[in-house]
């Protein structure tokens, strides 16, 4: 694997974070290959030491990855995916690619008989999305492999594992491992789940995502219509898949049509399909409780996602533990390729807030500090054409330079009401709007110059 370095740097007091950060920063590096193998540029994204990258594992790496200046990797990475859908495999493509790029043995027979998750195909669209945000590459809106792939997954994908033409997909016993349900994989008899949660949240997010895509296109009725079969997946979600008895989103069903509702349901949050709000509140109350068994748990797969739901519904102090936990060297399995690259993805998206949108060259800042660490500073980030720095000093000020690129936005955000921030020490007009968490954030957008930096914070 490479010895590569990358830019990505850290600045805080808090020593917990500061070391997470070099281990985390350092583990991913070491599984990064530079291209010298037949599948080009790659990273290990896959159980360790199989030499390979898997469907899930590789869009959850992704932003991560981009901020360790791995965007081209990550493209190879998605692009291989798109390449091989194939109505042969019932528009499924190769869950698992090896450096000798082919489909990893361990996982692949032949086009009858391979394993595969269901929600892999709407998972790499999702990303896809996420990465032409971060980046502008032109390549995820008009590259054919990408564009096809695009385009039967939300049709004939869907078309084929729809048995019922209720609109979700299905697993049957006799698909066996060609087709699970589901991205839960332990001791709960995978083939006898017909659908599951996060695979109908994952879907909710490709069609979310494709309508993204279409719109950045200048196909604004395709996109309406894609946003408009969300919207209905998302509502009937709500009507079937939350228990009467314990107010909780059920996470799967079962070929006899029962329902299981007492299993973490993380991916349903990380896919952003949740709307009532008392189940919401009854699941994060779920994942915190991780947080506090977390040695009693195995699947560090899943456990490597409830960082970044926790601070995206602003559940920051459980966020913050949960994120050390991963990091520990206690940790069980914290190896696993996926936890250091989504640990550096969550420092960034999670704790500092960092949400780009390359369609309007806008990027938004959210600090989710706690006591722990007063201020935290991420710098040399890779940001559409160029690289920012990012600094946060508690959850009322932060400083934003531009280092390298073409003029962008900043909209600088900040937990609570207030009617009026200070841009450079002048008063400005905020907007205020409600957050996922139900609470109110105040934001003013400010016009950033290559080489300038500038700083917002909430008047006092």
């Amino acid at each position: 694997m490479s010895g590569r370095n990358s830019r990505l740097r850290l600045e805080t007091e808090d020593r917990r974070l500061s070391d997470g950060f070099a281990w985390a920063k350092r583990q991913a590096l070491s599984y990064v290959s530079d291209g010298g193998d037949p599948v080009g540029p790659w990273y290990e994204a896959a159980l360790p030491g199989r030499e390979a990258f898997c469907m899930r594992d590789a869009a959850h790496h992704a932003a991560g990855a981009h901020l360790l200046g791995l965007g081209a990797h990550t493209k190879n990475m998605l692009r291989k995916f798109a390449m091989h859908i194939a109505p042969e495999r019932d528009w499924c493509s190769y869950w698992e690619i090896d450096r000798w790029d082919r489909p990893a043995p361990v996982d692949y027979t032949d086009d009858s008989d391979f394993w595969y998750n269901l929600p892999a195909n709407f998972d790499v669209l999702d990303c896809c999305s996420r990465m032409y945000r971060w980046t502008g590459d032109s390549a995820y809106l008009s590259d054919a492999d990408f564009a096809s792939f695009y385009e039967h997954t939300v049709t004939s994908y869907v078309k084929s594992w729809d048995r019922d033409g209720d609109g979700m997909l299905e697993h049957r016993p006799s698909d066996g491992r060609r087709g699970i349900a589901s991205y839960i994989e332990e001791n709960l008899g995978d083939s006898d789940i017909l659908m599951a949660a996060d695979l109908i949240s994952a879907q909710y997010a490709a069609y979310r995502a494709y309508s993204d895509i279409l719109a950045w296109k200048g196909e604004a009725e395709a996109s309406a219509a894609y946003a408009g079969k969300a919207s209905e997946l998302r509502d009937s979600f709500h009507r079937e898949w939350i228990a009467p008895g314990s107010g909780k989103y059920y996470v799967m069903m079962f070929q006899d049509r029962s329902m299981l509702d007492d299993w973490n349901n993380v991916l349903a949050a990380y896919f952003g399909i949740l709307s009532d709000e008392e189940a919401t509140r009854r699941l994060l109350d779920d994942i915190t409780y991780w947080s506090y068994v977390y040695e009693k748990v195995v699947l560090i797969e899943m456990m490597s996602y409830a960082p970044e739901v926790l601070y995206r519904y602003g559940r920051n102090a459980d966020a913050y533990s949960f994120l050390m936990r991963l990091s520990d060297p206690s940790m069980a399995r914290r190896n696993y390729p996926e936890v250091s690259f989504a640990w550096i993805g969550c420092l960034a998206e999670g704790m500092m807030g960092i949400r780009p949108d390359a369609a309007t060259r806008t990027v938004e800042t959210f600090p989710r500090l706690t006591d722990r660490t007063p201020s935290v500073a991420l710098k040399s980030i890779p940001l559409f054409d160029g690289e920012a720095h990012v600094r946060h000093a508690g959850n009322g000020r932060t400083e934003f330079e531009h280092a390298t690129g073409g003029a962008i936005q900043w909209r600088a955000a900040f937990p609570g009401v207030h009617t009026s921030l200070a841009v450079d020490g002048i008063e400005v007009h905020a907007d205020v709007a409600i957050g996922l968490d139900g609470k109110p954030a105040s934001s003013a957008i400010v016009v950033v110059e290559p080489g300038r930096e500038r700083i917002v914070q909430v008047k006092t």
